[in-house]
């Protein structure tokens, strides 16, 4: 009943699907705004959700910013019933903050105390309230990764594990008031040490890919317009903290560092010509279907089509899923030339990409037959 009418149905206003968008504009106004452009609701309902913490959990007042955007979870019960309701909708959503690759600046604005991505430490809890986890916070003015990432990089020149340890930045420590510098210094080490690779300020594994300049992009503009080749921009990495929340996320379950593979220099790059079909469809049930070929030769082994689940369906979807089927499946030193029939695929893939991301594309699943 609540489909389109071209379909076969009414086309009725689903009041449950409605009230669901308005919970999930309130929870984007939520986690999204921040400093003066915060509305007034908002920071009532965070002091709300700290007074109520759940279970034992001791959360600093200083440190706690959210918990959408931190480890510790509210006493429901306590909560008024506009909270619990925006809370049940991030669970319903799947709700969670994640990233192909993150920039330094973001991983340094997280929140180091009960950070979303901590790992290879099953005792954070306790880490996260020991005595040096309150110095680090009242005497050293430690809040985000960041903060920690400074304590450690000081310059601890003749240092010495010991309380009248005379390095200049433990000096300056026992001046703000901490009365074991060295003990905190290892302290924010391990803190860092327990953040996974993707998450942690200090690897190297994420290396910023530069994206296309300005006059890069509008030659793509200009070029799309002549039927001409355009160079796909590959920066990948998050700058905005704000965008990296997303819904509908299949698992909250920390994925690998996004690692750039070095390529020789010296070796001169191979090409390849990729052709790329689009087919998207409706059938005898009046679903939709959607499927991408990859033709690279006569006779070549790596032809194939990829067929994209019904519930993932969407006219640009079935070249999308071969593209990145194709680059799976590439070596990566060898330079792809895509030749694509569909028009709107390539403006989704050059002008329109953060948006695809942000709706249709961020999670399909595709099955190769």
């Amino acid at each position: 009943m609540f489909l389109l009418k071209s379909e076969g149905r009414r086309d009725l206003l689903s009041i449950k699907d409605r009230n669901s968008a308005i919970e999930l504009k309130n929870l984007k106004d939520f986690i999204t705004t921040e400093g003066e452009n915060r509305a007034k609701w908002c920071s009532l309902s965070d002091n709300r959700l700290r007074k109520n913490i759940q279970g034992n959990t001791i959360v600093d007042p200083k440190v706690g910013d959210n918990p959408i955007k931190q480890t510790w979870k509210p006493l429901q019960k306590c909560l008024p019933r506009p909270l619990k309701r925006m809370l049940k909708t991030a669970r319903k959503f799947k709700l969670t903050f994640n990233a192909l690759a993150l920039s330094i600046n973001i991983k340094e604005e997280l929140p180091i105390f009960f950070h979303m991505h901590m790992g290879g430490n099953r005792d954070m809890g306790r880490r996260n309230n020991s005595k040096c986890a309150q110095c680090l916070r009242d005497c050293h003015s430690v809040r985000s990764t960041g903060d920690v990432l400074a304590t450690v990089e000081r310059n601890y020149q003749r240092h010495n594990r010991r309380r009248n340890c005379a390095c200049q930045p433990c000096r300056e420590d026992r001046l703000r008031g901490c009365t074991a510098p060295y003990l905190c210094l290892e302290e924010a080490i391990k803190m860092l040490d327990c953040l996974y690779e993707k998450w942690d300020p200090r690897a190297e594994v994420n290396q910023r890919v530069e994206g296309l300049s300005d006059e890069l992009k509008q030659d793509n503009i200009e070029a799309l317009e002549r039927d001409e080749p355009i160079v796909f921009d590959p920066s990948v990495h998050l700058e905005n903290r704000v965008d990296g929340f997303r819904i509908s996320s299949e698992s909250n379950e920390p994925n690998p560092a996004h690692q750039i593979i070095p390529i020789d220099e010296e070796d001169e790059p191979e090409e390849e010509t990729i052709f790329i079909g689009n087919l998207h469809c409706i059938d005898g049930d009046g679903d939709m279907c959607s499927a991408g070929s990859i033709w690279y030769n006569p006779e070549d082994e790596r032809n194939t089509t990829v067929v994209v689940p019904r519930e993932m369906a969407s006219p640009e979807a079935g070249g999308a899923a071969a593209i990145l089927h194709a680059i799976q499946h590439s070596p990566i030193s060898v330079e792809l030339n895509f030749r694509v029939q569909s028009e709107k695929l390539i403006k989704s893939l050059i002008t329109d990409f953060q948006k695809c991301e942000d709706t249709d594309w961020a999670g399909i699943k595709w099955i190769t037959s």
